[in-house]
């Protein structure tokens, strides 16, 4: 990973240390396993212990925002009403 390099972001050292902040809060507050390890699981590829580090491979395009949203901005889960929609007789 050191070899890659870095991104072209446009983010501010701010920003990384608001994403740092609740990154360890979910980690310290989280006391499900299971939905720690779903959330981490979305981009974290592989862990590697090794005898004097800790080396973790992730997918930085999961952490990165996109200019398309990803999120619904609407609920649209049931379509709109129409006249057929009405109640039988």
């Amino acid at each position: 990973m050191e070899s890659e390099a870095d991104p072209d972001l446009d983010i501010s050292e701010e920003d990384i240390n608001q994403a740092a902040d609740t990154l360890r809060e979910v980690v310290t507050t989280c006391e499900d396993p299971v939905t720690l390890r779903t959330f981490f699981s979305s981009f974290v590829r592989k862990i590697i212990l090794e005898k004097d580090r800790l080396v973790v491979d992730y997918d930085p395009t999961k952490l990165m925002n996109h200019e398309t949203s990803v999120v619904h901005s609407k609920h649209r889960w049931l379509p709109d009403l129409d006249s057929n929609q009405g109640p039988a007789d």
